[in-house]
């Protein structure tokens, strides 16, 4: 047993760093048969620890990065996250804020503010529904079905926060499915003075772990600046995700 553990432990530190092999390269490095390495990567890829790409090619799965931003690399997460929207607060001079959900709740683990005159709390995305914020359907848009049906339980459909989905679960699914194909969602106060942008912090594999949400004033939301913002936004999210991938590798290691 604790030949096949330190087995798992040497395969896992080859894909270390979100490194990409085949069979042969993977079980030199371990040291042992391709047919072994073969019977324990298909192990770990049934439990999600190792994804197998097109092509024979073996990378650390979702699975092994979602245990790392749980738990006690909660706070990894929490300090990348800061330090992630701070940059992002600098480039764009607006309030953003990580989101997770927990429970079928967003719980907000970072955010950051800048100083101008005119500028939208990050703590405004508490004050709003789950479906009202661009975060919040970011992250359900991460959710499978039963995950959905759970949150439907507890928030009930979306109505005025959310028109377009509000009235049954299947046209919100279908206002979600949408979010997922952009990768990006907006929202917008019930007074339409402030507009929320969000996009997802993923994992190989598409799991999404957080999300990234800004939240500007409308005057300021449009043409070049609205698409700055945007642009800042999805290099955050990249960047928060490269951090969560570095610390699972790490996890996997010290493991």
């Amino acid at each position: 047993m604790i030949q096949v553990v330190k087995r798992v432990a040497g395969i896992l530190e080859a894909l270390r760093g979100g490194q990409a092999l085949s069979l042969k390269p993977i079980a030199d490095r371990v040291g042992i048969e391709s047919n072994t390495a073969w019977n324990i990567l298909d192990s770990l890829a049934q439990v999600g620890w190792v994804r197998k790409l097109g092509g024979g090619v073996y990378t650390l799965g979702p699975e092994l990065y979602r245990l790392a931003a749980a738990s006690a690399d909660r706070d990894v997460l929490r300090a990348a996250a800061a330090r992630r929207l701070d940059e992002l607060s600098r480039a764009t001079q607006e309030g953003a804020v990580v989101t997770v959900l927990e429970d079928g709740e967003p719980v907000v683990i970072a955010e950051s503010s800048c100083e101008r005159s005119l500028v939208v709390s990050p703590g405004a995305c508490r004050r709003g529904s789950l479906y009202e914020w661009s975060s919040g359907r970011i992250l359900l848009a991460s959710l499978n079905t039963e995950g959905l049906s759970r949150v439907v339980a507890r928030h009930g459909l979306p109505g005025a926060a959310w028109p377009e989905a509000a009235g049954s679960q299947a046209k919100l699914e279908a206002q979600l499915a949408k979010v997922r194909a952009a990768q990006l969602a907006f929202g917008v106060s019930a007074d339409g003075e402030v507009r929320s942008a969000a996009v997802p912090v993923s994992e190989p594999g598409d799991a999404v772990i957080a999300a990234i949400g800004i939240h500007v004033p409308t005057l300021r939301f449009k043409g070049k600046n609205r698409q700055r913002i945007l642009d800042a936004l999805k290099a955050a999210a990249a960047g928060l995700a490269a951090d969560c991938r570095l610390a699972a590798s790490t996890t996997a290691e010290r493991e």
